[in-house]
């Protein structure tokens, strides 16, 4: 059941100073300005059991899910799968969305943020980070930065009615999820493309999160996967080339363009993890709320971490489910032995 939450009790992030990601068409193109290669993949092509759901663009064939199931490392003589979301759990990326979602504000509604002043651009990012824990993909940013800029919501409005403002204003404005999420993309490329450290800068890494990480990718018996609503090639950067944890493309499974939800990646790694403990780790306790609902996905152990985008509230609920377990980042370092 959702939780009702304020801006008062939200949670407060302390940090120190998701290839085989899925597309609307098969493309690889090469990016040599941060010398990372991207495969994007339709999400819909890796799950066959999606081929012929609502929005499929066309079947999949036999060579495609030879290709995408090869993504998937057959784990049989792994003893643990650790599938793990980025956002919130690895990386705070909430100052870098914040204004990158600014920057494609201003590019979209110029005349909406047009003589905005730094105190009220300053008083509007720091409202960002209060309505955080709603965010589940990027371009989300740029409906909360005007709703917040309008003063048509307030943060506490939006914590806990965004599932009816997010429809409602897209409709309203006439916006695409599509056309938003390449707008938000194509501004975070252009970022990187003019001033590639400057983009770095802004993410942040919780404490104690990389050594851990690191420490899974490293073990034999432990296959490390990201699963992600970030674009996947910005979740690559950020890991291979700021946190130094080496993640293969393919590790990386991301749905920002397809949208289909996480739990349609976890039924396609256990495919490929037979005999092996599955462990899943979120900062968001929705998305661990829709993996419960799932019969399918009931030998995952689920994970919700103290740190991240969820609200004391959120993390309440979560000790108090006895599917949840609710962890700190010593809890979350054993899980890489």
């Amino acid at each position: 059941m959702p939780c009702t939450v304020s801006a008062a009790s939200r949670a407060v992030c302390v940090v120190s100073p998701k290839a085989c990601p899925f597309a609307e068409r098969p493309v690889v193109r090469a990016r040599s300005h941060f010398q990372l290669r991207e495969v994007v993949v339709d999400f819909r092509l890796a799950c066959p059991s999606l081929k012929n759901s609502k929005g499929a663009r066309r079947k999949t064939s036999h060579a495609s899910r030879v290709t995408t199931r090869a993504a998937v490392t057959n784990m049989s003589t792994s003893r643990s799968l650790l599938a793990l979301d980025f956002d919130g759990v690895i990386c705070d990326s909430c100052p870098e969305s914040s204004l990158s979602g600014w920057k494609a504000s201003v590019d979209l509604w110029p005349e909406v943020f047009e003589g905005v002043t730094q105190e009220e651009k300053d008083r509007l990012l720091s409202e960002m980070r209060i309505v955080r824990p709603v965010v589940e993909t990027g371009y989300e940013n740029l409906i909360l930065l005007r709703l917040l800029k309008e003063k048509l919501a307030s943060p506490d409005d939006l914590l806990n009615n965004w599932d009816t403002f997010l429809p409602e204003y897209m409709s309203k404005w006439q916006l695409d999820r599509a056309d938003m999420v390449e707008r938000f993309g194509n501004t975070r490329d252009k970022w990187i493309a003019e001033d590639f450290e400057g983009w770095l800068a802004p993410n942040e890494w919780y404490p104690g999160v990389i050594d851990a990480t690191n420490a899974a990718v490293s073990n034999r018996d432990c296959e490390v996967y990201i699963v992600t609503t970030k674009q996947a090639r910005f979740t690559s950067i950020l890991l291979n080339k700021m946190a130094g944890i080496p993640m293969a493309d393919e590790r990386i499974f991301s749905t920002t363009v397809s949208g289909a939800p996480k739990t349609d990646m976890l039924k396609t790694l256990q495919e490929g993890a037979s005999g092996a403990a599955l462990h899943f780790v979120e900062d968001k306790l929705s998305t661990l709320q829709k993996v419960i609902k799932e019969p399918a996905l009931d030998d995952w152990n689920l994970y919700l971490v103290d740190w991240g985008y969820n609200t004391v509230e959120e993390r309440e609920w979560a000790a108090a489910n006895d599917r949840i377990n609710l962890i700190g980042i010593d809890e979350f370092a054993k899980l890489a032995l």
